[in-house]
């Protein structure tokens, strides 16, 4: 029944073993994937609207998929719609605006947006979901520059729980935001964006690796080093010990190494030399730090592109980290791989313009642990050493929040 009122009413279905809707069930995300009877692909807001009025007349429950990275729930049964052929990208360099489907990555966005001499507040990983990251609120790897990529909605179209569809003007979104993060609760079905852009600056980007010997070190130093940079640089911090398998090269196996990442605006010497200050007495492996095209700041986190299985937490302080903490959960040499993701925010992030929504915090921590198999028992353990690293802390995020963990997600101040 609902495949034949989904077909009558024009959209494109699939049954839950098909390839598409494996792909689309799965996303990103491989824990607990979504489980689904019927997979429909709508190619616009009022097919959308159609499937939520045909699974509300039928009793039938749904959930709504795009890359699947956040995912913290699985539809067990029912519909699940996704929106993976909203994908269209419109770019209006005499407007500065720039249109985007409700499927589209942040990839497809600077890919058109970059040659137009336009930039867009974009995260560390080009795959990520533009509908999703801008809910969260959107802590783009600029964000000390451009404050909180929400604020640059300029409009929403959304499909509601009852299938209309309506549009969300600029003046009204920073308040349903705010609120939806506080309950939490959801606005709808965000089939369309459209997003106020700027003029493409300078870009200085990319960072260096801290060999083993002075990972350990890099943690006490790099809070004090980052606390006083110009609003114009974004840096931050990864830290991951290296698994003991053949496909790491011998050297890196079993060593914990730090990534130094950061990027500037418009202020590639002040970058220039800040890297270099933090840098100087370390042990390098590498160092790409350099000017760049916007069309490549994508590969600045060197972030991995394949769907995976995982679970992650975070929180976020204003105050000073100890990132010692850390330093058990990352040196032991246990079966579980921990990644550590520390982020300054600060400057328009967390002090944006009147009325704009803002970071609760000056700063996040956040830790992933890749899944084989069942949940690792550990998982509990390491979010204790995250937990004192930071004191007083404020909140979470749900754009760093991967799995079902079980803090509470109070995202965004306004």
């Amino acid at each position: 029944m609902l495949t034949t009122c989904l077909r009558d009413a024009g959209i494109h279905v699939k049954p839950a073993d098909d390839e598409a809707a494996a792909h689309a069930a799965a996303g990103f995300q491989l824990l607990n994937p979504h489980r689904p009877e019927t997979v429909t692909f709508p190619t616009g807001s009022d097919q959308v609207a159609a499937a939520v009025r045909v699974a509300a007349d039928l009793g039938i429950p749904y959930a709504v998929t795009n890359t699947g990275h956040g995912r913290r729930r699985a539809q067990e049964g029912g519909l699940l719609i996704s929106l993976s052929r909203l994908r269209t990208v419109t770019v209006d360099p005499s407007s500065q605006r720039v249109r985007i489907g409700g499927g589209a990555r942040w990839a497809d966005v600077v890919a058109r947006t970059a040659p137009a001499g336009l930039m867009v507040p974009h995260g560390s990983a080009p795959g990520v979901g533009v509908v999703g990251y801008l809910l969260g609120g959107g802590y783009s790897i600029y964000g000390r520059h451009t404050g909180l990529a929400a604020n640059a909605l300029h409009s929403m179209t959304i499909v509601t729980e009852d299938g209309n569809v309506k549009r969300v003007e600029h003046d009204t979104i920073r308040g349903l935001l705010a609120e939806a993060w506080r309950a939490p609760a959801e606005v709808g079905i965000v089939t369309e964006v459209e997003l106020d852009v700027s003029p493409a600056p300078s870009l200085t980007g990319g960072g260096f690796l801290v060999a083993a010997d002075d990972a350990h070190a890099l943690l006490s130093a790099f809070p004090a080093w980052a606390e006083p940079l110009p609003e114009s640089i974004t840096p931050s911090l990864g830290l991951m010990r290296y698994p003991d398998h053949d496909g790491v090269p011998a050297p890196l196996r079993s060593q914990v190494i730090g990534h130094v990442r950061l990027t500037a605006v418009d202020d590639d010497e002040v970058a220039r030399s800040a890297a270099s200050a933090l840098s100087r007495g370390l042990h390098i492996l590498d160092d790409d730090l350099a000017r760049m095209d916007w069309a490549d700041a994508g590969r600045i986190y060197r972030e991995p592109d394949t769907p995976r299985p995982h679970i992650g937490d975070n929180c976020l302080t204003d105050n000073t980290p100890r990132l010692d903490t850390l330093w058990p959960a990352l040196s032991d040499t246990g079966d579980q791989r921990v990644i550590f993701d520390v982020r300054r925010f600060g400057g328009r992030l967390t002090f944006p313009e009147a009325g704009g929504l803002a970071a609760p915090g000056e700063w996040m921590l956040s830790l992933i642990s890749p899944v084989t198999g069942a949940l690792p028992n550990s998982f509990g353990k390491t979010q204790r050493h995250l937990d004192q690293a930071v004191t007083d802390p404020v909140g979470t995020t749900a754009n760093f929040t991967y799995g079902p963990v079980s803090s509470e997600t109070n995202t965004v101040a306004s």
